[in-house]
């Protein structure tokens, strides 16, 4: 054997993911000084054909209530190949060493049986709107929002887990500033857990009122946004931020039991109307859908719809047609019976099958309801005075046209608009119309008049 080989970048990487793997497998003593004491790599050696990397433990200085069976376990060596993306095994003729396998491994490594979100993203490529799909044989695939998306899957496949590491990976690596979200949620259960979320653009929608009002909205907004960048002579989102000195957010729609949604409203409502026309304009103004279904059919996803839809995942599906309305072709009906696994096709490229990540109830019990009142602390003299005018001649309503007729712009009515939405004290009422809701907090309301 020799010591450390030229790529010692490569050898520090491998050995910080298998120590972080194991603190998060509980394996580390949290300190009375708020320290953590970690397993510890007392050495590194590498053989001399460069093909096995082995990391001795330092077995003396395990952290308190930490056994060396723990760390042998094969539970153990399976979430460690999975964290490392190389075959991990153990010798023990000596105290530990994991022997990790750097070389000819491409056959070796298997999918995971599942992975959770927290060993992603620590690898975050960095770039905006970007998310892992899932777990590839060499590591998280990763996609940047360019388009609209359809995920499918039966009952306990996998679907509802990759929606929510997929909205909390983005919305822990963007602002609300520069990715908004509009979630639709029929259940009104699965999603429930982002319903405070400070890039919400409006309240989560559950009933199919409340999703279609959303969708208006949408196409309300795509419509402002057209006259923007016609404005600027700008072709799409980057271009009109780059160009106008204005940012505007992208904005991602993530519409769950969208088939059932569409089924019940019918295929001739505004709401599918609403629908179609988002798929076909949405992508060029920074509006991408994220549609999930465990019902998918072709009257309802289309090829007007389908030919939209930049990238396809579909977990364990019944039948082969499935499959084909989901992904364009069969397969997905073969896929094993573990939940998480997919097949995917982004845009356009190769179908791959990945292993879809999971999020433990205690990363979604960690999303806390912000503050009601932390939204108004935006809002300038003119949002206040338009609130007010609202408040004292329209009865509370907020319609566009009257507030318009009294000075203010349509960009100006908007921006304003948008906040209270943001703040939940702005509803749509029957017929589209607008109005500040009526249990308006009193420590809010004195802040404002």
């Amino acid at each position: 054997m020799r010591p450390l080989p030229i790529d010692r970048q490569r050898i520090d990487t491998i050995s910080r993911r298998v120590i972080d793997a194991l603190d998060r497998l509980g394996y580390s003593y949290s300190r009375k000084d708020g320290g953590t004491q970690q397993v510890a790599i007392r050495r590194r050696l590498v053989t001399e054909s460069g093909a096995f990397l082995l990391l001795e433990v330092d077995t003396e200085r395990l952290p308190r209530g930490v056994r060396a069976d723990q760390l042998t376990h094969r539970h153990t060596l399976h979430h460690l190949t999975t964290v490392v993306h190389h075959p991990v095994k153990v010798l023990n003729t000596t105290g530990i060493t994991y022997v990790v396998l750097l070389q000819g491994s491409s056959a070796c490594p298997r999918l995971p049986q599942q992975v959770e979100l927290a060993d992603a993203l620590p690898q975050h490529p960095g770039t905006p709107w970007t998310f892992p799909v899932g777990e590839g044989p060499d590591g998280p695939v990763w996609e940047r929002l360019r388009g609209h998306y359809l995920v499918g899957g039966e009952t306990g496949s996998g679907k509802t887990s990759w929606l929510l590491s997929t909205i909390l990976s983005l919305t822990l690596t963007n602002s609300p500033q520069d990715l908004r979200m509009v979630l639709i949620d029929p259940k009104g259960v699965d999603l429930l857990p982002f319903a405070d979320l400070p890039h919400l653009a409006r309240p989560l929608a559950v009933g199919l009122e409340e999703a279609g009002a959303a969708l208006a909205d949408l196409v309300d907004e795509i419509a402002g946004r057209r006259q923007r960048f016609a404005r600027c002579l700008a072709r799409d989102l980057d271009g009109y931020n780059e160009r106008s000195g204005e940012k505007l957010p992208r904005l991602l729609v993530v519409i769950d039991e969208v088939t059932d949604l569409a089924l019940t409203a019918g295929l001739k409502s505004n709401f599918y109307k609403d629908l179609t026309r988002l798929a076909s304009l949405g992508r060029a103004f920074g509006v991408h859908l994220l549609l999930a279904t465990q019902n998918p059919k072709a009257e309802v996803l289309n090829t007007l719809i389908r030919g939209n839809l930049a990238g396809r995942i579909a977990f364990r599906v019944t039948t082969p047609a499935h499959s084909r309305v989901i992904l364009g072709l069969a397969g997905a009906e073969r896929l094993g019976k573990t939940p998480g696994r997919m097949l995917a096709r982004l845009g356009g490229a190769q179908q791959q099958e990945l292993q879809g990540y999971w999020v433990g109830e205690e990363a979604l019990l960690a999303l806390k309801p912000e503050d009601p009142t932390g939204p108004l602390t935006c809002l300038d003299e003119q949002d206040r005075a338009m609130v007010r005018y609202a408040q004292g001649c329209l009865e509370g309503r907020f319609p566009q046209a009257e507030i318009m007729e009294n000075g203010w712009t349509r960009s100006e009515y908007r921006e304003t608009k948008e906040k209270l939405e943001q703040a939940g004290l702005l509803e749509r009422r029957a017929r589209g119309a607008f109005y500040l809701v009526d249990d308006f907090p009193g420590q809010v309301e004195a802040e404002i008049t």
